[in-house]
């Protein structure tokens, strides 16, 4: 199964890293955030050390297969600025902007199109959650138990 993470074997074959399809980066928001007035039906609390929100399992599901799917299009479309904005910090500090830039440009290349999931199954723990997906007309490049956490009100992959 070829991984969306990123090294120098995902330049050769293409998605490096973590997520592929559905609609255009254009027509989603790059990175979803907790929605005004509603957060209470999708954080549990506030930690008092930081005011973040921690995330509730209820109504969450959503934000973090839009954030997957947001990253699958910007990365098999080549838009390297939108995918790298949806990695976590540590992801972003270790890989490094201009190689991270230039395998999902290398994606890009090879796909050029979003792919959207043919199925996705969420298994969300508070902060942290690990999605499996697939994709009905590229197999090679489906994902499993790939890592994601919530963040500065956002979901970013994590695998690095």
């Amino acid at each position: 199964m070829m991984r969306l993470g990123v090294g120098a074997a995902a330049i050769a074959l293409a998605p490096g890293l973590a997520g592929c399809g559905g609609a255009s980066p254009s027509q989603r928001q790059a990175s979803p955030t907790l929605p005004t007035g509603r957060a209470t039906s999708l954080v549990s609390g506030t930690s008092p050390a930081t005011s973040q929100p921690t995330v509730a399992s209820s109504g969450n599901t959503i934000l973090i297969r839009e954030a997957a799917q947001n990253y699958s299009d910007a990365y098999l479309t080549g838009h390297a600025q939108v995918a790298y904005s949806l990695l976590s910090h540590p992801c972003q500090q270790r890989i490094g902007r201009a190689a991270f830039f230039q395998i999902v440009h290398a994606a890009g290349a090879q796909y050029g199109k979003a792919i959207p999931f043919s199925s996705i199954s969420v298994d969300l723990q508070r902060d942290m959650a690990r999605l499996s997906y697939t994709y009905e007309d590229v197999p090679a490049i489906n994902q499993t138990d790939q890592p994601w956490v919530w963040g500065n009100s956002h979901w970013k992959y994590d695998s690095c």
